[in-house]
């Protein structure tokens, strides 16, 4: 089960805060939420003017006159709201959305009519990048594995999240490879709030941080994300939800500083030197050969052949598309089970075609790819074409909550021509092995233990690892090598040598 605080989750979960009501019949309140009940609603109905929308669309007017603009909001209630206003100063089709089903009620067009309204957030999403609307309002369904940077630099934080890592996934929506121009993000909110007194304190507790690591980084915006990455959801969710509406400033203060004690501690300072170090003394020239030569268009096999462990063969219309129906068993995935088909691109494009999903971390669909792929436990293939024996290995460290923030890597050894072992890299295996894995009748794997010559040659290849850890510069204190994988030349799963 995902954390409630899963982008992925995000929609499900405010369709169902929204719509609690209609199921709350038979459930029995306390007398003295009644009397607070009935003081909302008289203050609701009181209400003729949005205030918050019409702030929004002043500050659209006077800083984003001739801009795009993507909105981010919680709700779909929000969300109809936000379009129905933007229909109404702008003109019909000025919008689309994105939400977790592609439907979305109750928006009215700039004449008052009120309509539902359709739309495949990849057909919206291409949509916006080629500069065919002007807006988009998503919830955090865009807040991970959509680009939305073709035509768009603006940003409007309609409603806050209480995750901040939440505020920076949306802004990595404009902020990425593509982008041409500074991002500007604007957030909304009302300075009378609780919330809004919180959010100033975790912005002034993260300016302190920010102090601790200057001599570290240049950018104290990767800091932030960087520490508020290493920070519980929970610590967040108890700040917003636990704080007293009641308190006086210096009180909360006080309440905040106690709940937030350890963030951005000892454990977080070390863990950016770590990661960081001195990067203006860095030379990176001196380890160009270190940094993987492999991209998003390596990931094909990989892909082709997950699709075909889940029985689905796609249709691969070019080097860097692929075509294909999500297996059955992703479809628990409430991201996936709403598209029926998918295109997904396999390369950086900045504006891909309508239908298309550019492949990376985040996206719902390679996510589940990946998660299926870890809980394979075959692990002897035969595999023709090979030329020698390979034999893959982990390394870990053997010390258990060290600071690093590598905690495993994938190595491997084969058999050169000179009879001699050759360590290998994980980026340069997938190299080695892509052209054989996209080959699916050459490949035979079996869960049956390799031959006795073969573990005989995996322990010499495990000790020439052993032997190379130096060459590696693991982060690890006592790296420890395990094998994982025996890869042989020949068609059948018992290969002669």
């Amino acid at each position: 089960m995902r954390d409630e605080d899963d982008p992925a989750n995000q929609d499900e979960i405010s369709r169902l805060e929204e719509r609690i009501a209609e199921y709350s019949n038979g459930v029995d309140l306390n007398p003295d939420e009644i009397p607070a009940l009935d003081e909302l609603l008289v203050a609701a109905n009181k209400v003729t003017d949005e205030t918050k929308i019409e702030r929004i669309l002043a500050v659209v007017d006077e800083s984003f006159a001739d801009r795009s603009v993507l909105f981010f909001t919680e709700y779909k209630a929000t969300q109809a709201l936000l379009m129905s206003a933007l229909h109404k100063r702008y003109g019909d089709g000025c919008v689309t959305f994105i939400n977790g089903d592609g439907f979305i009620e109750d928006v009215r067009d700039s004449s008052g009519n009120i309509s539902d309204c359709r739309e495949d957030r990849r057909h919206a999403a291409t949509r916006f990048n080629r500069g065919e609307v002007r807006f988009l309002v998503s919830t955090e369904a865009a807040g991970e594995g959509v680009d939305l940077q073709g035509h768009c630099s603006t940003l409007i934080h309609v409603d806050l999240p209480r995750n901040p890592m939440r505020l920076h996934q949306r802004v990595g929506r404009l902020s990425r490879y593509g982008q041409t121009d500074p991002v500007d993000v604007i957030t909304v909110r009302n300075p009378d709030t609780v919330e809004s007194r919180i959010w100033d304190l975790l912005d002034e507790k993260l300016a302190r941080i920010n102090l601790a690591f200057q001599n570290a980084m240049d950018d104290p915006e990767d800091i932030r994300q960087l520490v508020i990455g290493m920070a519980s959801p929970g610590m967040f969710a108890k700040a917003f939800a636990g704080a007293d509406a009641t308190a006086v400033d210096q009180t909360l203060d006080d309440w905040f500083d106690t709940e937030t004690a350890t963030f951005g501690g000892e454990d977080a300072v070390n863990t950016v030197h770590s990661l960081i170090g001195h990067v203006a003394r860095f030379d990176f020239g001196a380890v160009a050969a270190q940094i993987p030569q492999v991209d998003l268009p390596d990931l094909v096999p990989f892909f082709k052949a997950i699709l075909a462990v889940r029985g689905r063969r796609p249709e691969q219309a070019d080097d860097i598309r692929l075509r294909f129906r999500p297996p059955d068993e992703w479809k628990d995935d409430f991201a996936i089970s709403v598209v029926d088909r998918y295109v997904l691109l396999f390369a950086r494009e900045p504006q891909p075609n309508i239908g298309e999903d550019i492949a990376g971390v985040g996206l719902r669909v390679v996510d589940r790819a990946v998660s299926d792929a870890l809980q394979l436990t075959a692990a002897f293939a035969a595999i023709k074409g090979l030329d020698a024996p390979i034999f893959v290995f982990t390394v870990r460290d053997r010390i258990t909550g060290s600071d690093s923030s590598v905690r495993t890597i994938l190595v491997a050894a084969q058999l050169n021509g000179d009879g001699a072992w050759d360590l290998i890299r994980d980026w340069e295996l997938i190299q080695r092995l892509n052209p054989l894995a996209d080959r699916p009748r050459s490949l035979v794997v079996t869960d049956v233990r390799p031959a006795r010559d073969a573990l005989d040659m995996m322990a010499d290849a495990r000790a020439h690892v052993v032997s190379r850890i130096d060459a590696l510069e693991l982060p690890f204190e006592l790296p420890v090598v395990e094998s994982i994988a025996c890869l042989v030349p020949g068609a059948t799963a018992t290969p002669e040598f």
